[in-house]
């Protein structure tokens, strides 16, 4: 979403994942728009400085701080929006629609792990959101963006087909917020939740705790097939407080719209090769500790992080995380399921009810609750995964 854009979609209770000029707004499609944006912007790249300026404020909630995937870059538009994109051609990037809805005029795509220290930036000098593109519904939510130069990374595949894929694990990444609360969006993360819902056109994720936010528009959702990494989504929308459930474009879906804009510049999946079934030797995602250092496989790629660096050091976190840094003394995984928590929750379940205009529902035996009529909703049932919630 970009920072912004959880954008206000119809049901009002999700919004886009961009974020402009330090706040959440809503996405405004580009209706009618079939042509290329011509922003007037230059031909070449600019340095570091050309970012100062930027009003960012919003990263992947529940995650850790990413310092691989160098395709993945920041879109910052002349307005002081930031959303997410990742390059599918040496002159392309991917991202949603919302996040150029407002005009590509001085934009420019900065590359690295740090909107305040870019590797590099390029500018943009032209886009293309898809033609049916509808804000009010948030539907057709994806787009192109042209770099003036060619990119300094090599392009990532997208998807061909994700049928089939309902509960495989997808990686996503942004620079987003941490929450629907904070305002510390630039720096990239990234955060795996599982796939629950494939429509249509979209997918949906709902693990409490853990999904994209505002900033995060546009970014990607990579799944692993065949042993590749391949871009399956783009960062769209989601509920208003990043707690509940995120929506992303299929990019599969997609493909004989991208393609012939992007040219033979697309790269095609490659094979995993032979003997490389086990590229982590025996590390999963779930990783371990050495010292103060946190291990993890992620993407067939072994990756660390020096927890010393930030005065903590390496634990055991939760079965999502795994080992990472922790405030914390590291704690050994119980063997044994630990004891029940005692039920704060009465009779209200995960699913939650409806407490005239308020949400309620229980998590990790404690209860909690949403004001809906403080956000102009009302409180109602969204679906199976979500249950009840602002809307």
């Amino acid at each position: 979403m970009p920072q912004s854009a959880r954008p206000a979609a119809a049901a009002a209770s999700t919004l886009p994942l961009a974020l402009a000029a330090g706040l959440a707004v809503v996405g405004v499609g580009l209706p009618g728009c079939e042509g290329s944006l011509d922003t007037g912007a230059g031909t070449g790249e600019v340095g570091a400085e050309a970012v100062e300026g930027f009003k960012v404020a919003e990263k992947i909630v529940g995650g850790r701080v990413e310092t691989g995937y160098p395709a993945v870059g920041a879109l910052l538009t002349a307005d002081g929006g930031l959303c997410t994109g990742t390059v599918v051609a040496k002159r392309w990037v991917l991202t949603a629609a919302h996040c150029v809805e407002g005009g590509l005029g001085g934009a420019v795509f900065a590359f690295g792990n740090s909107v305040d220290a870019p590797t590099r930036v390029i500018d943009v000098n032209g886009g293309q959101a898809h033609p049916q593109y509808d804000p009010d519904r948030i539907v057709n939510d994806i787009a192109l963006v042209r770099l003036a130069s060619d990119a300094p990374v090599s392009p990532l595949p997208m998807a061909t087909n994700l049928a089939g894929t309902e509960g495989a694990n997808l990686t996503f990444v942004g620079f987003g917020v941490t929450s629907g609360r904070t305002d510390d969006s630039g720096t990239k993360r990234s955060v795996v939740i599982p796939l629950a819902e494939l429509d249509a056109k979209t997918f949906m994720y709902t693990v409490r705790g853990r999904n994209t936010c505002s900033g995060d528009s546009g970014g990607p959702a990579f799944v692993d097939q065949n042993g590749v990494s391949v871009v399956a989504g783009v960062t769209s929308y989601g509920d208003a407080s990043c707690r509940q459930y995120g929506v992303d474009t299929r990019v599969d879906v997609y493909r004989n719209w991208i393609d012939p804009i992007i040219g033979a510049g697309s790269p095609a999946p490659q094979p995993e090769p032979p003997g490389a079934a086990d590229p982590c030797g025996g590390l999963t995602y779930l990783g371990a500790c050495q010292g103060t250092v946190a291990r993890w496989c992620e993407n067939g790629q072994i990756r660390q992080n020096d927890c010393a660096g930030s005065q903590q050091t390496c634990g055991y976190v939760d079965d999502q995380i795994g080992y990472y840094c922790t405030a914390s003394a590291p704690a050994p995984i119980q063997q044994e399921p630990p004891a029940a928590a005692p039920d704060g929750c009465g009779d209200v379940d995960y699913l939650g009810r409806c407490d005239g205009r308020v949400a309620q529902w229980c998590d990790g035996g404690r209860l909690v609750e949403r004001n809906c009529a403080s956000f102009g909703q009302r409180c109602g049932y969204v679906n199976q995964s979500v249950g009840y919630y602002c809307r």
